[in-house]
């Protein structure tokens, strides 16, 4: 009988991650991190484990007192500001995540690396791993959500296939407003945000605005309306 001790890489980046809180991260705009995708056992919860809560302060966790968590857990927010900030890190582990924000009935797909503005509004938001494909079977562009919007809105988008693309908005003159993608892409499920203003930071105008992806052959343009 032969016995083998060699791990998939998958399960040697999960032993890892279990004993140093590294690789899939979540860091909001007051440098709190916390971790998703750990093999979470008896011998290791302790040290993902938070302090009591301090009244009046922001605080950002995982439910139960907790900076990490397996496949899926709830954020719990404590905090007064007007927009939520954050960055995310899903590349070590390479799957497909969710972050679920119920109160406001929105989604965003954390693949890859990138950036999200939430309305502060949100107190709980449910991150998960996906089940779906992390590789879109096409091309597609998505309905901006919210729709109407003020004053950000998230775009959704699917890459077929790794792709140069752009990503513009456009006023109905047709006068390019903002370029917010310009470059090489992976494939897989894309998502951006928008606040309503121009290239130079300006804040623009209410009204119906145009955006418009290109990526290989595929070309596709849709509407919005930013309210104030």
């Amino acid at each position: 009988i032969t016995i083998s001790n060699t791990l998939s890489r998958r399960e040697e980046t999960r032993s890892l991650l279990a004993d140093d809180p590294m690789g899939n991260t979540l860091q909001f705009h007051n440098g709190t991190n916390l971790y998703f995708g750990v093999e979470l056992s008896e011998t290791n919860i302790l040290s993902y484990s938070l302090p009591p809560k301090i009244p009046g302060a922001f605080d950002v966790r995982f439910a139960g007192d907790m900076k990490a968590i397996g496949d899926i857990g709830v954020i719990e927010l404590t905090h007064s500001s007007p927009m939520i900030r954050l960055s995310y890190d899903a590349t070590i582990i390479g799957e497909n995540w969710v972050l679920v924000d119920k109160e406001n009935d929105e989604e965003y797909a954390l693949t890859g690396a990138g950036e999200l503005q939430i309305s502060g509004a949100v107190h709980s938001l449910e991150l998960r791993r996906s089940s779906s494909s992390a590789i879109p079977e096409t091309f597609a562009l998505h309905q901006n959500f919210p729709n109407p919007f003020n004053p950000v809105t998230t775009l959704s988008y699917g890459l077929a296939k790794g792709s140069d693309v752009r990503f513009a908005i456009f006023d109905m003159l047709g006068n390019e407003v903002a370029t917010l993608v310009n470059s090489h892409q992976q494939a897989g499920f894309k998502s951006v945000q928008w606040d309503g203003t121009d290239s130079m930071g300006r804040a623009v105008s209410a009204g119906v605005y145009l955006y418009r992806i290109e990526a290989e052959e595929f070309v596709e343009t849709k509407k919005m309306v930013l309210l104030k």
